[in-house]
């Protein structure tokens, strides 16, 4: 079945992937600079600043064609999920 994940290839889907918890991230920030006194602007704008930033470089790492790759990134992006718990 060629479905669109298939057609677009595994590199192409990772940068669709982050470039989805991009817009999450860029939404947190937007959402801390217009609801001002519902968070902590300063943390909230840092600490999304911060693991966007981390996400963009850790995806660089990613070797597409190696299985072990593609795992410890789908680790990381669940600690970074854990990490908006804290």
């Amino acid at each position: 079945i060629m479905t669109f994940a298939v057609r677009a290839g595994p590199r192409k889907m990772l940068d669709i992937c982050v470039g989805l918890l991009l817009v999450n991230y860029a939404a947190a920030i937007v959402l801390s600079l217009v609801f001002k006194n519902a968070f902590k602007r300063p943390f909230m704008i840092g600490v999304h600043a911060v693991l966007a930033a981390v996400l963009v470089r850790r995806s660089r790492t990613v070797d597409t064609t190696s299985k072990l790759s593609i795992e410890q990134f789908y680790g990381f992006i669940w600690k970074l999920f854990y990490t908006e718990f804290l």
